[in-house]
């Protein structure tokens, strides 16, 4: 059946609205929420739909959902068949990353290392030949899902915490599963840092998260960057901002001299009779992105000698006597 007319959707529809369709169908059939024995079925039918569409949406480099298709049929059979939901694992994962200012500056190629959670080896293993899970029926509360404790007259039933209501024990030879059928893995993947990225950015690579059984799908892998700051720059978008310390006569006479910048020395030309805190503007001496370079700010900041010789003290006061908006109070 057409996985459109399955959300109830238009084909073409956008990915906003096929999101929109499949949680407020989702929500309805929910097994924990409703409880039609037809329930699971649907709910089934409708993650399936949604996984289809978004499947071909999809980058084609990225690995494809039904990696496991077996496995995850056999999963979603067996959390019911036993009463029991797994809502399985969120198919995403979220890594920060720490980068130096300059590389968000002008970018890098990085390898960044992540947690996902993978079907374990051991059972997908034993699933291959037995086409089954090896479980045993739990030997604490006998199969029955909850332990009984009485209190006088009472008879309180809880969730027996050996199984955890499964009602079965499984039976793995790796001790990373811990009798969830799942482990961590640790992984690497190289990316693109790219030029001009902001704190606020996200990467995201799809098809390389964890592996959601429930849904059969991997979700994507979205990275979080950090960036650290500088000395001597401070960046605003892709312009970049410095400071430069000049001599005070450099300041009334003008001269030309070197500020540095992200690209390196730039010689900038300090006008005559500059002011303490003037900006002079490199054009496109900021950030260079693919489409837009920033420009670079320099913020000029006056220095003063901390002691004057006799000579320099002699021409300053000579200077001082014949400028005629320096006069002495009477």
């Amino acid at each position: 059946m057409n996985p459109y007319k399955i959300l109830g959707l238009n084909e073409g529809a956008s990915e906003q609205e096929v999101k929109k369709a499949y949680r407020t169908l989702a929500k309805k059939y929910h097994p924990d929420v409703n409880k039609d024995s037809k329930a699971p079925e649907k709910f089934q039918e409708i993650s399936k739909a949604y996984n289809d569409i978004i499947n071909k949406r999809s980058i084609p480099e990225s690995p494809q959902f039904n990696e496991y298709p077996d496995f995850s049929s056999q999963f979603f059979n067996f959390t019911f068949q036993d009463g029991v939901f797994n809502r399985g694992i969120d198919p995403d994962v979220v890594e920060r990353i720490n980068i130096e200012f300059l590389d968000a500056c002008f970018g890098k190629s990085i390898e960044v290392r992540y947690t996902s959670q993978e079907p374990c080896d051991s059972c997908m293993t034993y699933f291959g030949e037995n086409k089954k899970f090896n479980t045993s029926m739990c030997s604490a509360c006998n199969g029955a899902g909850v332990s009984s404790t009485r209190a006088g007259n009472m008879v309180i039933n809880q969730l027996c915490q050996s199984c955890q209501g499964k009602k079965v024990e499984f039976s793995c030879d790796n001790p990373e599963c811990k009798a969830n059928l799942f482990i961590s893995k640790r992984k690497s993947v190289k990316i693109e840092i790219p030029a001009g990225i902001r704190e606020t950015d996200v990467i995201r690579l799809q098809g390389i998260g964890n592996f959601n059984a429930v849904r059969n799908v991997r979700g994507s892998l979205y990275i979080k960057v950090i960036i650290g700051s500088s000395h001597e720059f401070i960046r605003e978008n892709l312009d970049i901002h410095s400071s430069l310390s000049v001599n005070y006569l450099d300041l009334i006479l003008g001269r030309k001299t070197e500020a540095n910048t992200i690209h390196g020395k730039y010689t900038i030309s300090i006008p005559e009779c500059s002011k303490h805190l003037d900006i002079i503007k490199i054009d496109n001496y900021g950030i260079r992105s693919k489409s837009v370079s920033g420009h670079h700010f320099v913020k000029i900041e006056i220095s003063t000698p901390e002691a004057l010789s006799e000579k320099q003290r002699k021409i300053l006061e000579h200077l001082r006597e014949n400028d005629a908006s320096s006069k002495d109070i009477p």
